[in-house]
């Protein structure tokens, strides 16, 4: 029966701002006119399982296992090309390295939340340069050279978009970090890292522990690699008679010996270019050498034999000499007041961090690794050589480009914001990079400062004077801030108030003739939180997490290196870069679909576990329409059943999850209100589940100012299954105050008040349920009944009277066959129900009479959740090669079960009738319906009037590459496989045709030393998942098992399937079974499979056929797009979370007990019964259900 529908203008809108890809939009196109066009079923086939680069010169700003640093993105890339274990070449000539296993991370922006943060680097690349680029200059002076088609986050017209290059435009501005992580402080320098390898060193003390520690044939041995006469070094050395060693040499034998052991005795060596001075290997990074950097970096130059540092200053002077003495080294004064350093080493140290001559200068490599304190410093003493106090903010110039763009990076790093611009001064090219705005000041002030008080006093007066200034804005436009104004209800004088500002200003902001300032923004903030206005508060957060600053010109020009280089970031892909430092950056289809044809949509997927994804996925897309998860609401469910061998009766035991039956009767009841609902069910929705007539004739509506009794309406509830409650007052109850009754609906979470002024509805309120206080009125409201299973009062007699009519019926046929004990049984059962349902309306196990109370006819079908859609409907089946099978295999197993219990008197025959649908039955029941999997089954393409194809992976993967090889030597072949792969750092899967061949395999395997498991079924689920988790982290390498085909298998890290005996017909080796296995292998750049066959059956045919087919069109379309394939990254603590968690940071895991007596035995059953209910509550069914077979394993022993 098709009810009257209402909310018909309710639609289905995407609320992602994303774009179909790759080849979705012709998917969505095709489906979409395919339903146009009346087309009853439709499958679409997916897939199992670019360039944007900057110059060579480009600084990135990097993190590893060795701290921050600062360098250029083409001699990253290039190193890490090199070292990375996953590497490929695209048909375009782009080289790929997977980098996800070294650590690595950038600085991002994270367009969500406004954040910049630490991100893992998955990739970098090496593309042919074009023969043109673009210079992107900002108004704050930072700069980078990119390709045209490289991305960038840009707020436009106060939203936050992703433009290429090509597309920015002055007006956009583009986001900077407010400040850059700071590291623990760095306690010294490794100047072997920094200086020439033919520098000596004096190791003495280092050789004597050596001898003393190991013996004095090991260090021969280490010397021997250097010196033809290793034992007359080895006395030279030890005496100190021409015993330097050069550095290079030295660095060799070190790395030969454990590193804590060198950490431990380098301490005392020291490094000389001459006999009269020298420098530690480990050199102390105090103040006094920070301080000597920035002097160097400001007013010093080197030569081959010394350095000056050029500087009539006191300050200055009197620092430097006090840095020197501590240092040991010699000095003196030069006529014109230079300070001359005599010191080689020094001057060759000096020059390798931080250059010889004024337009060569930069910040020492190791900058980034400073403590906040230590950066400081260092640029107090260069501010202090080469810096001022000007009239706005403070200033300092430099010849040097690379000096610029690292004084703007490590003034960032302190939270200050300075600006660069460039100019010529004698034909020469100079920078100016300048520090103004009160906040800034104050930061430089604080962080940083000058030494003499000539500048320090200046900078103090600076930093109290008020500036009006445009510095660090936030560019909300005028229509938000009026918004965010009028949906409050408040004045201009009430903003201005709270953000610090006149009336006038704030009538500026919002005629767009001025921006606020960040500590202004931040008042707007304040009140947006305190009225409680969630867009602005999300608004204003996303724009002050970094500061924005305008785009002042894009400049094309032309290019003639051979290489453009890129990274990519995980999530965010954007990154930190550039001169200065800028940030630069199935369910889909269906979704879109679904929006096209705007029509109420039933989505089915074979587990709870893909249900509750699916569910998610669609409420992200489509947050404004009502999409809700209907499976079966039982926690725990041993069915009722009769073993007649053993004269054995298990009665039915349950729990039904609470939460569940919530949102199955929310899903129900939706369906009813409006025409924009998506449900994701499991199989179990083709259950029989109640007439949706009654459903809907039942529920009672109450519209404000009509004329109800109270109690009339008190007595409608208790019709509809609701129960009065004063004191527990819980979904399904109601409660009478006085005029006012309260209900708590059983599809809702939160109380309907209905307050009554005599007959009358006087008002209507959703109230909280536990402090009361109302959310908002509504003028009419319907009350759906608390069971699906309702029946009005004059059908439920009708019903009785069928019972026992039936109930006479079978009593007779048993009597009559003899069958006594059977005819006692049946009527003292059914008699206890008949006497439940006629005092109570209900009984256990009532859905055994649903027959009698639908009124159907004998084999007529049950209604299931279908029937409660409209007739228009659209029908999703997901992975519909699994689904289908689950669906037309339901009926069968659950007739088997009842013929049982009705032939030995357990059930009238009618509870035949409470069942499953038959898959002819759901078949009938289909409208329009699109199939979505891999591997499409038989029924699914024998039925589809279109096959529409989506094999182009957003990644850019393509299916793997097939060798077929023979049996005979397959397991010799397989280990050389094996060990090629490890040795890549892949993991391998291995496919066997039974258990016992799984395990003996695993143990050759492990003996060979080669670190393998096995899994098949006789494993318990949530070892499973820890085998799982343990390969994809590397605790071993190869995983052996019967069937690792399933869906959900996501192992990214997997690029080697083998598949032994492949040629054996069967289920496991069928071509579904096949493909399916050969997708294991297309999460990873590197994918490859091994089918070990001696004949080529037909599934090997048709799998290796559609394989190559698919890889074909994959990579033609990753070549025309310009597309590079990235492995697929997921986080490895994601994979077990669902299964694991049991609230915040605390993991379960079943308890291993072996209790010796009774009471122990009892006691925990009774706690993993508590556990087993808890990880329902979260909808952790999997959890639950590992949960229930331990506590099944303890029963048996009891």
């Amino acid at each position: 029966m098709r009810l009257p529908r209402v909310g018909e203008k309710a639609g289905f809108q995407i609320s992602k701002k994303l774009k179909p890809c790759g080849d979705q939009p012709k998917a969505i196109d095709e489906l979409t006119a395919g339903l146009e066009d009346g087309l009853r079923f439709q499958t679409l086939l997916g897939a199992t399982g670019t360039g944007k680069s900057l110059d060579a010169d480009e600084p990135l700003f990097v993190y590893d296992a060795g701290g921050y640093y600062l360098e250029p993105i083409g001699k990253f890339v290039t190193r890490y090309l090199k070292q990375a274990k996953h590497r490929f070449v695209t048909p375009d000539g782009t080289e790929v390295g997977i980098t996800s296993d070294l650590k690595l991370r950038a600085f991002s922006f994270d367009p969500r939340t406004g954040e910049a943060r630490l991100k893992p680097i998955v990739s970098v690349s090496r593309h042919r340069a074009p023969d043109r680029m673009y210079l992107v200059r900002a108004a704050c002076g930072r700069e980078v050279l990119t390709t045209s088609d490289h991305n960038f986050f840009v707020l436009r017209n106060g939203e936050i978009r992703l433009v290429k290059t090509t597309e920015l435009a002055q007006t956009d501005r583009l986001p900077i970090p407010l400040s850059i992580p700071d590291p623990p402080p760095l306690k010294e320098l490794h100047l072997e890292e920094f200086l020439p390898a033919d520098i000596s060193v004096r190791a003495e003390g280092f050789f004597s522990a050596l001898v003393s520690t190991y013996d004095r044939d090991r260090a021969l041995n280490l010397l021997a690699e250097h010196y033809s006469d290793q034992r007359a070094k080895l006395w030279s050395i030890l005496n100190g008679k021409k015993g330097g060693v050069p550095l290079g040499k030295f660095v060799s034998i070190c790395k030969r010996l454990p590193p804590d052991w060198v950490e431990t005795h380098v301490k005392d060596v020291r490094l000389q270019m001459s006999p009269s001075h020298s420098l530690p290997l480990r050199l102390k990074l105090n103040s006094h050498v920070l301080r000597l950097f920035g002097h160097y970096l400001a007013e010093g130059h080197s030569e081959d034999r010394y350095l000056l540092i050029s500087s009539h200053a006191e300050t200055v002077r009197n620092d430097v000499f006090k840095s020197l003495e501590f240092l040991s080294l010699p000095f003196l004064t030069r006529p014109n007041t230079d300070i001359q350093v005599s010191s080689r080493i020094m001057a060759a140290l000096l020059g390798s961090l931080m250059g010889r001559k004024a337009a060569e200068k930069r910040l020492p490599p190791f900058w980034p690794s400073l403590a906040n304190e230590q950066l400081g410093e260092l640029l107090r003493a260069y501010f202090e050589g080469n810096g001022g106090v000007e009239r706005d903010g403070v200033a300092c110039s430099t010849a040097s480009h690379q000096l610029a763009s690292d004084l703007l990076y490590a003034l960032l790093r302190l939270g200050i914001w300075a600006r660069l611009k460039r100019k010529e001064v004698n034909d020469r090219p100079y920078w100016v990079l300048t520090v103004t705005g009160n906040d800034n000041l104050a930061m430089f002030q604080d962080r940083i400062g000058f030494m003499s008080r000539r500048k320090q006093e200046p900078l103090c007066k600076l930093t109290r004077k008020a500036f009006n200034t445009n510095v660090d804005t936030i560019p909300i436009t005028g229509e938000f801030l009026r918004k965010l104004r009028t949906r409050a209800g408040l004045y201009q004088f009430q903003v201005a108030e709270a953000s610090g500002r006149s009336r006038s200003t704030i009538g500026l902001y919002e005629n767009n003739e001025r921006h606020p300032s960040r500590s202004a923004a931040r008042g707007i903030l304040n009140l947006a939180q305190a009225i409680e206005d969630e867009e602005g508060v999300s608004t204003l957060t996303q724009l002050l997490g970094v500061r924005w600053t305008k785009v002042k010109e894009v400049k094309e020009v032309p290019y003639h290196r051979p290489y453009v280089y890129d990274i990519s970031v995980q999530d965010d892909e954007n990154f930190l870069a550039g001169r200065g430092g800028m940030f630069v950056h199935n369910t889909f289809t269906i979704a879109h679909v679904i929006q096209n044809v705007q029509r109420p949509t039933l989505v089915i997927a074979h587990n709870k576990t893909l249900t509750a994804q699916l569910c998610n996925e669609f409420r992200e897309l489509f947050p404004d329409n009502a999409v809700h998860y209907f499976v079966s609401y039982y926690d725990y469910y041993q069915p009722e059943a009769y073993l007649p061998q053993t004269d054995t009766y298990i009665e039915k035991d349950s729990s039904i999850n609470d939460e569940i039956d919530r949102l199955r009767h929310a899903a129900t009841s939706a369906l009813f209100e409006r025409r924009d609902v998506i449900i994701v069910a499991s199989v179990s929705c083709i259950y029989g589940l109640g007439s949706p007539a009654s459903y809907y004739d039942m529920s009672i509506t109450l519209r404000k100012g009509e004329e109800w009794d109270r109690d009339e309406v008190m007595r409608s509830m208790v019709a509809l299954q609701y129960a009065r409650n004063e004191i527990g007052f819980e979904r399904g109850t109601f409660r009478a105050r006085g005029d006012t009754l309260e209900i708590i609906p059983a599809y809702e979470e939160r109380v309907v008040r209905i307050e009554f002024f005599g007959d009358e509805i006087d008002r209507i309120t959703i109230a909280d349920p536990i402090t009361g206080h109302p959310i908002h009125q509504e003028d009419e409201i319907t009350i759906y009944p608390a069971s699906h299973f309702i029946t009005p009062e004059e059908q439920r007699k009708r019903a009785i009277e069928a019972i026992e009519a039936e109930l006479e019926e079978r009593l007779e046929q048993l009597r009559h066959e003899g069958r006594l004990l059977e005819a006692q049984r049946l009527e003292q059962r059914t008699r206890y129900d008949i006497e439940m349902l006629q005092e109570m309306g209900y009984c256990t196990g009532i859905e055994n009479y649903s027959r009698h109370l639908d009124g159907r006819k004998e084999g007529q079908p049950p209604s299931v959740l279908i029937d409660y859609f409209p007739s228009d409907f659209l029908l999703v089946v997901d992975e519909s090669h699994q689904t289908i099978p689950q669906i037309r295999g339901m009926y069968h197993g659950d007739r088997s079960r009842k013929e049982t219990l009705v032939e030995y008197g357990f059930r009238l025959p009618s509870a035949l009738d409470n069942r499953p649908l038959t898959f002819e039955e759901f078949e009938g029941r289909i409208n329009q319906v699109i199939f979505t999997s891999a591997t499409p089954g038989p029924y699914e393409m024998s039925h589809s009037q279109k096959v529409v194809e989506q094999i182009i992976r957003p990644t850019g993967l393509v299916d793997p590459e097939l060798e077929v090889r023979p049996v005979k030597g397959q397991v010799d072949h397989l280990i050389g496989e094996i060990r090629e792969a490890v040795e890549r750092n892949d993991r391998v899967l291995v496919t066997t045709l039974t258990k016992r061949m799984a395990e003996d395999l695993t143990e050759y395997l492990v003996d060979l030393g080669i670190r393998a498991r096995y899994l098949h079924s006789e494993i318990d689920t949530l070892d499973r998942v820890d085998i799982l988790r343990d390969l994809r982290l590397g605790k071993f390498d190869v995983l052996v098992g019967i069937n690792l085909l399933r869906e959900g298998l996501d192992l990214p890290e997997v690029a080697l399937v083998a598949v032994l005996d492949a040629d054996k017909e069967g289920f496991l080796r069928s071509g579904t079974s096949l493909i399916q296995t050969i997708g294991r292998a297309a999460r990873n750049v590197r994918g490859k499979v091994v089918l070990y066959a001696d004949t080529i059956t037909d599934s090997i045919k048709h799998a290796v056929d559609e394989t190559n087919r698919r890889r074909a069109i994959q990579i033609a379309y990753n070549k025309e797009h310009g597309i590079t394939p990235t492995t697929i990254e997921r986080e490895v603590a994601d994979f077990t979370r669902s299964l694991r968690s049991t609230g915040e940071g605390e993991k379960w895991r079943p308890p291993v007990r072996r209790p010796k007596r009774g009471e122990d035995l009892v006691a925990t059953i009774k706690e993993l019964e508590d556990e087993m209910l808890k990880a329902a509550d979260r909808l952790e069914f999997e959890l639950a259900a590992s949960i229930r077979d331990e506590m099944r394993r303890l029963k048996r022993r009891l």
